[in-house]
C-alpha cells in the first residue's frame, strides 16, 4: 500500500504541567482520559478500508504494558495512528480462540517530543460481523532519528 506524499505525521509534544508527572502517573491521566474520549469509538484505516474499535480492553492493554512517558503520551494521538497505519502483516491468535479470525499488525511513524517513533498496532479481528478491535500498541524501543 503506498503511503500520500501529502499525508502529516502525526505528533504530540509533553507540555510543562504534563512534564511534572512521572510514568506511572501519566498512564492513569491519559487512560482516564482515553475512557472518556475515544473508548466506544471506530476508526476506519486507510489501509485496509475497514474500521477499527477502540475498547477498554486495549486501552487497559496499553495501560499495563507502557513504561515510557512517549507511550504514555502516545495514547492521545491514537485516532490518528489507527486510520493512517499501514497494514505489515498478519497472524494467528496464539493459543488458537475460535471467536478470534486474526491478529493484524500495523505500522505508523509519529513524533513525540521531537523524536520520531514507529508505533506498532495490533488488532484482533472477531468472528462476529468481521469485528476489527484495537487490542494495543507500542513504540519501538530505539528512536529513529532526532528531527529537533
Amino acid at each position: 500500500m503506498a503511503v500520500k506524499k501529502n499525508y502529516q505525521i502525526p505528533e504530540i509534544i509533553e507540555t510543562e504541567d504534563e512534564k511534572k508527572y512521572f510514568v506511572k502517573e501519566l498512564k492513569k491521566i491519559y487512560f482516564d482520559w482515553a475512557l472518556h474520549n475515544i473508548r466506544g469509538k471506530s476508526f476506519f484505516n486507510k489501509s485496509i478500508n475497514k474500521s477499527i474499535s477502540v475498547s477498554r480492553y486495549g486501552l487497559g492493554e496499553w495501560k499495563t504494558n507502557t513504561k515510557s512517558k512517549e507511550q504514555a503520551l502516545s495514547i492521545k494521538i491514537l485516532d490518528q495512528l489507527l486510520e493512517n497505519a499501514v497494514f505489515w502483516k498478519n497472524k494467528i491468535h496464539n493459543p488458537l480462540d475460535s471467536n478470534i479470525i486474526e491478529v493484524l499488525y500495523f505500522k505508523q511513524d509519529c513524533k513525540i517530543n521531537f523524536n520520531m517513533y514507529t508505533a506498532i498496532m495490533t488488532v484482533k479481528v472477531y468472528k462476529a460481523h468481521n469485528h476489527h478491535k484495537y487490542y494495543h500498541h507500542y513504540l519501538d524501543d530505539f528512536t529513529l532519528t532526532s528531527v529537533q
